[in-house]
């Protein structure tokens, strides 16, 4: 994960968002607090790589997105804020997530 940072830190960033990264990625000491993930499930209830999944198969009639920011654990950083959205009985798992998610990048 060094060069991730060293890259980040070339750019100038201010702010790191991860979007769809899926592995758990070391927060160099001088970004802590400032990196968010947009995460496609409403957090706490399904955190994890397999959330919209996880949440369709629990049988949910409302998800949505969640962005938080991200500490050392799996989803579980202090929330920023979320989405929800309305789960048709007809709509697929993709099409939820990609609904959800897109919806996500406003809030962000």
């Amino acid at each position: 994960s060094v060069p991730v940072w060293d890259a980040v830190r070339s750019a100038g960033a201010e702010l790191v968002c991860l979007c769809g990264f899926l592995s758990l990625l070391p927060i160099a000491r001088d970004y802590v607090g400032r990196v968010i993930n947009i995460h496609p499930a409403l957090l706490p209830s399904f955190p994890g790589a397999h959330g919209v999944r996880d949440a369709m198969a629990y049988g949910v009639k409302v998800t949505g997105c969640t962005v938080h920011l991200v500490d050392e654990g799996v989803d579980t950083g202090p929330i920023l804020g979320s989405l929800e959205a309305s789960v048709a009985a007809s709509r697929l798992r993709s099409t939820s997530r990609i609904s959800a998610f897109s919806r996500c990048f406003t809030l962000a």
